[in-house]
């Protein structure tokens, strides 16, 4: 398990337990939803070194939701393809992702609700406000982070069985790149939360308690 994935928050069950994921054999169809995406795009002059409104036109303008999904559909697929990739492999034994498959057990819906460009998440260990950091050679690397909900119902009945919200933090070279990196941790770091959701779930419970 990630050193930091019990404490951080980036991943609570809302609703249910995620645990349903780790049924062996069963099969789940998955759709992305972006319908309620809110995209913000935050200034920091300090790591930007070029117009801000250049920055902007290249990888997003903020609330321009629709104008974004239409212009990246394939990278778009693209990374929503590497979750699925990442999540299978690191699943050992569970619950397998399809695009589509005639014969599967369960439905998930992965309801995208944030996408901030240019700035860490607010408990990411980096700090608040990096839009750019320097890397190796003068080349800048783009921070954001995204939030996720993931829904599972179960087929035979549409019920909901859990409710997951995820998020991650990623940077690269494009806005795109950095969304790669989100989702394709997501992939990777969702197996782990539901292996180990028994001791992350009371570590949380007991944070939120101490904190009331």
């Amino acid at each position: 398990m990630h050193s930091s994935l019990a404490d951080s928050g980036d991943y609570r069950a809302i609703f249910g337990d995620p645990r349903v994921l780790s049924n062996v054999g069963k099969i789940a169809n998955i759709e992305f939803d972006y319908s309620n995406l809110t995209i913000v795009v935050k200034e920091n002059k300090e790591y930007i070194n070029i117009p801000f409104d250049e920055w902007v036109n290249m990888y997003a303008r903020e609330s321009d939701v629709e104008d974004w999904l239409n212009k990246f559909p394939e990278e778009r697929k693209e990374k929503e393809l590497k979750f699925i990739k990442n999540y299978n492999e690191e699943t050992k034994k569970g619950v397998k992702i399809r695009n589509s498959s005639k014969k599967h057990d369960y439905k998930i819906i992965v309801h995208v609700k944030n996408i901030n460009f240019g700035e860490n998440k607010p408990n990411y260990g980096g700090g608040v406000g990096a839009a750019r950091a320097l890397i190796g050679g003068g080349w800048a690397a783009i921070r954001g982070y995204c939030i996720w909900n993931i829904d599972v119902y179960d087929i035979s009945n549409n019920e909901l069985l859990t409710t997951i919200e995820c998020s991650a933090s990623g940077g690269g070279y494009t806005a795109l790149k950095m969304l790669g990196q989100c989702y394709s941790d997501i992939g990777e770091e969702l197996p782990e939360y539901i292996k180990n959701f028994e001791k992350i779930d009371a570590k949380q419970k007991k944070k939120a308690a101490k904190n009331k």
